[in-house]
């Protein structure tokens, strides 16, 4: 019974290891300060919070509580939606600059098609 406790036990502190070193690395990056959200679960984001309805619904009741302007997660990537147009326009406006680029996925690097293909273009 000892053998089939200690697998287990090693899979859990290796787990909370792992966590606690996102959490911290999450906690180290220093950077402008974001717009409200949800707070978003870890490696998750907020994907669990998208999938009680449709899409639209569910990124309207966020706005009602959050305001116009709301940052999520998805996974790894973070992403701010704009829910009035005064705030769309505001954001266009002044930080046009920051939304010009895309980011690009690691297959179209690997394989040198970012740089040929009007797909990945700025």
């Amino acid at each position: 019974m000892d053998f089939q406790i200690v697998p287990w036990l090693s899979v859990v502190i290796v787990s909370v290891f792992v966590y606690l070193l996102f959490k911290k690395l999450r906690m180290d990056k220093t950077g402008p300060p974001l717009p409200p959200g949800p707070p978003p679960l870890p490696l998750l984001g907020n994907l669990l919070q998208m999938g009680g309805g449709k899409a639209t619904e569910v990124l309207v009741a966020l706005s009602q509580q959050y305001g116009p302007l709301i940052t999520l997660r998805f996974g790894l990537k973070t992403i701010m939606v704009v829910f009035s147009p005064a705030m769309a326009k505001e954001v266009l406006k002044t930080h046009d600059h920051n939304l010009a680029g895309r980011w690009v996925l690691q297959a179209a690097k690997t394989l040198d098609q970012h740089k040929s293909s009007i797909g990945w273009a700025d």
